[in-house]
């Protein structure tokens, strides 16, 4: 879907008046890079060239990074990664481990 990510789908963003479009594909060619950015200006999207892999999304109020071939999404408020669906699910079954624990010591 590269092609229509890159073409038809940013000129329907871009008439949608979307105000940034991300591509992001890890299995690029080497020679392609793995995140493009865009932002609406009047009404057409311009690129917008990442700093030290990473971009900052005024919409999300989140910085969008490049990080171990992965995009990570950072606030800067708190100064922290969000979790990914593997931490997530990880947190997830500590949680449910403990519930099963708690409930075995009220069972008692």
């Amino acid at each position: 879907t590269w092609g229509k990510d890159r073409i038809e789908k940013k000129i329907l963003y871009e008439l949608l008046g979307v105000k940034e479009y991300y591509i992001f594909s890890p299995r690029i060619k080497k020679n392609e890079p793995i995140l493009l950015a865009y932002k609406l200006e009047n009404t057409e999207f311009v690129t917008v060239a990442l700093k030290d892999n990473r971009i900052k999304s005024e919409t999300l109020n989140l910085e969008l990074v490049l990080k171990d071939g992965t995009l990570r999404l950072f606030d800067p408020k708190t100064k922290e990664f969000l979790k990914n669906t593997a931490e997530l699910s990880n947190e997830n079954e500590q949680l449910k481990a403990e519930i099963e624990r708690l409930k075995k010591l009220l069972q008692k």
